[in-house]
């Protein structure tokens, strides 16, 4: 009896040392839902999954609104069951502080910003709300807010992806209008009037307008592409300047990239990079492309030193650095379009871990974006490091079939030869073990 109730001291302990020290263990809240995890299942509470996963959730959908101190108070409370009301009344007083009336927003609106300091160079982002301004190309009139009136106001990804929705009603410009022209003199309300387009540079100026107008700070985001530069350093140049536009967007404090044509938000995204996806180097950052004092046509001048600009990029000393994003284009909501099941196991209210084989596996990432449902449910580790731990606490374990066969554990190379590891399907491969549904997804 006494060495059962020294086994629980301890347990306890232990328990107070992780939920103490995890939290503030690291930038991100994987330590945190760790903690919550082990309070919930040490718990009384009913449906103690569901529970956790509605937590996981509420945290990592309002994460830029919460602290770890925030955190480390609901924790601290001793009835759990009340986690999830004491953490909705938290989110709600944090977002009321933060959010402004429709007034306000176009009254930032309103004001003519210029904020392009040079190429190369990013603006100074320290008051996120000069970013819901205009400037000569980009004034926000009563032709786009009559346009976004029935767009949602979260300002969030869901936001965004009902102005994508908007864009898809479209239509494009002949083929004979000539495109520098068109640049030079269009502004951004003459293409949400004449509901066409033509090129990244009206997506961006058309997705930029909606998303100030509805209370979202936007940054137009120019890039050349690299093998353009490469071509012209290299004496190829035949008079064909490549590039593409992004838009930076500001969403519970922090920013992020949005292809504007493929409808991309790239979610890993750092506002210091200068090479941005599809291999596409920085030009500049402003409010419009007028802002960058270089309409379209003036690139091609000489004397407007924009070649001299891109003969001394030096491109070699850059990483390509590993982009992730969100298909806005087919997503009502943050995770509407992602799979409920796979491989017959259903993923709703389940505890989720993956296993890739380290930062370059980016196929199985773009698998797991493509398909996972809610992939914020679990925790993403490079290698199989505490395989055996992550096993007790998930319902699902899925591994990238590009880790080493060595490398697996014992019940999986129990079940799988070397060669029929290396040639399982392109698919999802479910092995059923006591604890956990262990999934494999082959990527090559």
């Amino acid at each position: 009896m006494r060495r059962n109730k020294i086994i629980i001291l301890f347990l306890v302990l232990l328990t107070i040392f992780t939920i103490s020290s995890s939290i503030f263990a690291a930038e991100d809240f994987s330590n945190i839902y760790k903690s919550l995890t082990l309070k919930i299942m040490k718990s009384n509470v009913q449906n103690k999954t569901k529970l956790q996963n509605e937590i996981f959730d509420l945290i990592y959908e309002n994460k830029n609104l919460l602290t770890k101190d925030d955190l480390a108070e609901i924790i601290a409370q001793k009835e759990v069951a009340n986690y999830k009301n004491s953490l909705q009344e938290l989110i709600r007083e944090t977002k009321k502080k933060h959010e402004m009336t429709e007034s306000e927003i176009r009254k930032y609106n309103s004001i003519k910003q210029q904020v392009f300091r040079d190429f190369f160079i990013n603006p100074d982002y320290s008051d996120p709300k000069i970013f819901l301004g205009h400037g000569e190309q980009s004034k926000i009139t009563e032709i786009t807010y009559s346009f976004v009136e029935d767009i949602n106001d979260k300002k969030d990804f869901s936001t965004l992806a009902q102005i994508f929705q908007k864009l898809s009603n479209f239509g494009q410009f002949d083929e004979n209008i000539h495109k520098l022209e068109l640049y030079s003199r269009y502004k951004t309300e003459d293409y949400i009037k004449d509901k066409k387009l033509y090129g990244c540079t009206s997506y961006g100026l058309v997705i930029a307008n909606m998303a100030r107008a509805k209370g979202i700070p936007a940054v137009f985001v120019e890039g050349l592409k690299m093998d353009f530069i490469r071509e012209y350093q290299n004496g190829d140049f035949n008079n064909t300047i490549r590039g593409h536009v992004f838009i930076e967007v500001y969403i519970d404090n922090k920013w992020y990239l949005i292809d504007s044509t493929r409808g991309r938000l790239y979610t890993n995204y750092n506002i210091r990079s200068k090479i941005l996806p599809n291999n596409n180097y920085l030009l500049g950052k402003g409010i419009d492309r007028w802002d960058f004092g270089m309409k379209m046509k003036e690139y091609f001048k000489k004397g407007s030193g924009f070649f001299n600009m891109v003969d001394n990029i030096k491109l070699d000393s850059y990483s390509i650095p590993n982009y992730e994003y969100l298909d806005l284009r087919t997503m009502t909501s943050f995770d509407s379009n992602f799979r409920e099941e796979i491989a017959g196991v259903k993923l709703a209210g389940k505890i989720i871990y993956y296993f890739d084989a380290g930062q370059k596996d980016n196929k199985f990432r773009e698998i797991l974006q493509d398909n996972v449902k809610r992939t914020d449910h679990g925790f993403i580790y490079n290698y199989l490091r505490n395989y055996a731990q992550y096993k007790e606490e998930a319902d699902i374990l899925i591994l990238s079939g590009s880790i080493n066969y060595f490398s697996l554990p014992d019940e999986i190379r129990a079940r799988l030869s070397k060669e029929e590891y290396e040639n399982l399907p392109k698919t999802f491969n479910l092995f059923k073990v006591d604890k956990a549904d262990i999934i494999i997804i082959k990527t090559k």
